[in-house]
Order: C-alpha cells, then structure tokens, then sequence
C-alpha cells in the first residue's frame, strides 16, 4: 500500500480497537498488525493504536 497524500509532510495515522457494541463508534475490523503497519510505503512516521 502507498500513500497518495502529498500534502502532509509527516505522514501518520490512528488505528481502533474494537471496544464498544454502539452504532457509529469508530473501531478498524481488521485491526492492522504492527508488522503490516511497518510494510507500508512511505513508513508512517507516528501511528497511534486507541
């Protein structure tokens, strides 16, 4: 996977852990492994698992 964004220098972004039943609440499903996080291209420069 490669970023397309050309527009922000410092590239990163937040990854969800599943922890609520509510409609609308945000959660990744899969959540991406730290070694799947690492393969990308450009390496992401902050990553933040909530």
């Amino acid at each position: 996977m490669t970023s397309k964004a050309t527009n922000i220098p410092y590239k990163g972004f937040k990854l969800w852990y599943y922890y609520s039943d509510i409609r609308g609440v945000h959660y990744d499903d899969p959540l991406m492994t730290p070694e799947e996080v690492m393969s990308l291209d450009p390496k992401p420069g902050l990553v933040i698992y909530q």
